[in-house]
C-alpha cells in the first residue's frame, strides 16, 4: 500500500515527516501484525471451541465483555511494552522505541476507525495467552530484518575469483555506464558459454552498489532449465540466497 501509494497512504505518511518509502512500507506492515493482538486473551478464544483443540474439555470461564481492539491496547501497556526484543529495528534507544510505539499502538490495535479503550486491569490473558502472544510477535519481527548495505563492487574477481580473463560480455558489464536516471533496461545476449549468467550478477551487483536497484529476481522460461541453473547457482554459492522461479510444468 505504501510503496503503490493506495488511497495516498504514502502522501498522509509524508505530512508526518515519513519520507523514506522502503522503511515506511516495512514499519507499516509490522504494525499491521500487532493489530489484532488482542484476540489472544482467553476470553476471545474459548469464543470458539473445537474437540482438536486442547482445551475443548476446559469448562468456560465468564470475563467481563471488552473487544478485542481494547484487549490489545491493554496487552501493550500492561506488558508487551515491556518486551524491547519485540520492537522494530532502530537507532533510536530503547526508551525513545518505547514513547514512538506508545503513540502508534492506540492507531494500530484500533478499529474501524475507532481508538481502542483504556483500561486499568486486565485479567482477561492468562499468563500461557501473553507467552502465545509474545512468541507470535517475536517470529513475526524475523520478517523484516534490519536492512543490510550492499556491498561495495570492488571488481569482477572479487565475485568470481576463478574467472581470470573476463569474456567480451562480461568485460562489457563492467564498463557500462548506469549513472543515468530514472529505470534501466539491459538485455544481456550472447552464445552458449559466453558466462551470461555471471555478467548478468557483475551488472546487479553494480546497480545494488549504485543504489539503482534492491535486488534480483530469476524468471526462467521452463521448468527444466531450472535445475540446471540452481546447479550453476550453487556453484557460485549463491544457491541458498535466490528463488527461481518458472512456469507451471505442463500435463
Amino acid at each position: 500500500m505504501v510503496i503503490d501509494n493506495i488511497y495516498f497512504i504514502d502522501h498522509h505518511l509524508k505530512k508526518l515527516g515519513i519520507k523514506n518509502k522502503e522503511q515506511t512500507a516495512q514499519f507499516f506492515a509490522w504494525i499491521l501484525f500487532w493489530h489484532d493482538i488482542g484476540k489472544f486473551a482467553h476470553s476471545f478464544q474459548q469464543l470458539y471451541r473445537h474437540e482438536a483443540l486442547n482445551a475443548f474439555n476446559e469448562p468456560t470461564r465468564y470475563y467481563k465483555k471488552i473487544a478485542h481492539p481494547t484487549l490489545g491496547y491493554g496487552l501493550w501497556n500492561s506488558w508487551l511494552s515491556e518486551c524491547p526484543e519485540l520492537f522494530p529495528p532502530s537507532s533510536l534507544s530503547v526508551r525513545k522505541s518505547k514513547r514512538v510505539m506508545a503513540l502508534w499502538m492506540p492507531v494500530t490495535t484500533g478499529h474501524h476507525g475507532r481508538p481502542p479503550d483504556a483500561i486499568q486491569e486486565l485479567d482477561q490473558f492468562r499468563q500461557q495467552d501473553k507467552d502465545a502472544a509474545r512468541d507470535f510477535l517475536l517470529r513475526v519481527k524475523a520478517l523484516f530484518p534490519s536492512t543490510a548495505n550492499v556491498s561495495v563492487f570492488t571488481g569482477i574477481e572479487t565475485l568470481f575469483p576463478f574467472i581470470q580473463h573476463p569474456t567480451l560480455l562480461q568485460q562489457k558489464v563492467l564498463e557500462l555506464d548506469i549513472n543515468m536516471d530514472g529505470a534501466q533496461l539491459f538485455i544481456l545476449e550472447d552464445v552458449t558459454g559466453a558466462g551470461k549468467t555471471e555478467a548478468a550478477l557483475i551488472l546487479v551487483h553494480r546497480l545494488m552498489a549504485a543504489g539503482k536497484a534492491q535486488g534480483l529476481y530469476f524468471g526462467l522460461p521452463t521448468m527444466a532449465v531450472t535445475p540446471f541453473k540452481h546447479n550453476n547457482l550453487r556453484l557460485l554459492g549463491l544457491s541458498n540466497k535466490v528463488l527461481l522461479c518458472s512456469p507451471r510444468q505442463r500435463g
